[in-house]
């Protein structure tokens, strides 16, 4: 048993190695994923905005899409099946972003907003990605994030529990007061010289001082619950 290949993740309590295995198995052709009827693409939708719990959330989905087949059984029989599929492919995202949340050291987290009059939000989003890029490849970044709008004005933003290490930060930490049109008052936040002069207000935020080790118990599930249900994870 070859240990030394072994993928190895915390989960929180103890370190799990799973033993590296060579299947060899005849190559297969790739084949083109096949079209999602109307009906599913509409139930994909539906699916991450319905709110409410499992029992309640499955109903509500039945009673919208029965109009759209021929009985009720095999209305039924659809919900039901891809509600599962969904259900089971948000938890293995879940699963999968705590145990890659726990393994990693964090040390800060980070808030990128932008300047309107410098980016559109896909400008923003191609900008923002493509920066994230380079600084993972080149300075040895590491982050796990997810875009998300926000509460008032729907306004696009990008969330990332950030490794950073020590000397491989572009530009400088600068303190910032600004007012808070959620909270009603004046907060001050840690903003970053680089980041703001790239896209015009691209907020370097640290939800705390910088910490050795910014461990998944206080921080990284709750981010990874709230982010879980995005479409746009991002790991880098």
């Amino acid at each position: 048993m070859n240990l030394l290949a072994a993928k190895i993740y915390y989960d929180g309590s103890h370190w799990i190695a799973i033993p590296h295995t060579e299947r060899p198995y005849r190559q297969r052709r790739r084949r083109k994923p096949p079209e999602k009827s109307e009906e599913l693409q509409q139930f994909e939708e539906r699916f991450e905005k319905v709110k409410g719990g499992r029992k309640s959330r499955k109903a509500k989905l039945l009673q919208e899409f029965i109009p759209m087949f021929k009985d009720e059984n095999e209305a039924e029989q659809f919900v039901e099946e891809y509600f599962n599929r969904l259900s089971r492919n948000r938890w293995e995202r879940y699963k999968r972003m705590i145990r890659r949340g726990y393994t990693n050291r964090w040390n800060f987290f980070c808030t990128y907003t932008y300047d309107s009059q410098k980016h559109t939000e896909e400008t923003f989003r191609t900008s923002l990605m493509n920066t994230l890029y380079h600084l993972s490849s080149r300075r040895d970044w590491r982050y796990m994030g997810a875009w998300e709008r926000g509460e008032l004005g729907e306004r696009l933003h990008f969330h990332a529990l950030t490794y950073i290490p020590e000397g491989q930060m572009p530009g400088e930490l600068e303190e910032h007061e600004d007012y808070s049109t959620k909270r009603h008052r004046r907060e001050k936040s840690i903003q970053n010289s680089f980041s703001m002069s790239g896209s015009g207000g691209a907020i370097f935020r640290q939800s705390t001082m910088p910490m050795k080790s910014l461990t998944a118990s206080n921080t990284c599930s709750n981010t990874s619950a709230r982010t879980m249900k995005k479409s746009s994870i991002r790991v880098g």
